[in-house]
């Protein structure tokens, strides 16, 4: 919406120079010297990039139901040489970064593609960003009880948004 009918044909046009690059950026090989790279760089420098795919790491969660299990009345030491050692647990931890690393990736190359787009259309860096950081869910704006909503009702920032973005769609196709 913000981009328009031609901005829309050059965000197709970038997005897989945009899946490469977020791909890149991931394995945290970002070369300056490249087109795509400089792009991402300065996506990143003004703000385009959101916190969304954040999730615990697999030792954090690990943690968590060791917690409880010792709340539980289990044995600390028994636990966590299980967990440890637990084929299912490496397992997880595989699965986990690769999802990650996957979400990761389509979420900044949609940003990415509409950063560039939007730079390319004039718009500041800052507009840009604006525009990059609210095409789906924007992941850092969360209002004032956004946190303990989130905390009571899993996705319910994305929930919210999504319904809000579906309701801008049907008023404005």
């Amino acid at each position: 919406d913000a981009l328009g009918e031609k901005g829309a044909a050059k965000f197709v046009a970038h997005y897989a120079g945009a899946m490469a690059v977020s791909a890149r950026n991931e394995s945290k090989k970002l070369d300056a010297s490249r087109e795509w790279d400089k792009w991402f760089l300065e996506y990143k420098a003004a703000g385009g990039t959101t916190s969304g795919f954040y999730a615990k790491g697999l030792e954090e969660i690990s943690s968590d139901i060791r917690d409880m299990m010792i709340e539980a009345g289990a044995q600390p030491k028994d636990f966590t040489e299980k967990m440890r050692f637990n084929k299912a647990t490496r397992a997880a931890k595989a699965a986990l970064r690769v999802l990650e690393y996957a979400g990761s990736v389509s979420e900044n190359a949609a940003r990415v593609a509409a950063y560039r787009t939007a730079r390319e259309m004039g718009k500041t860096p800052s507009q840009a960003a604006s525009i990059a950081k609210n095409l789906t869910t924007n992941f850092d704006r969360k209002g004032e009880y956004g946190q303990i909503l989130n905390a009571l009702y899993l996705f319910y920032n994305a929930g919210i948004q999504g319904t809000q973005k579906t309701l801008q769609m049907f008023r404005n196709p």
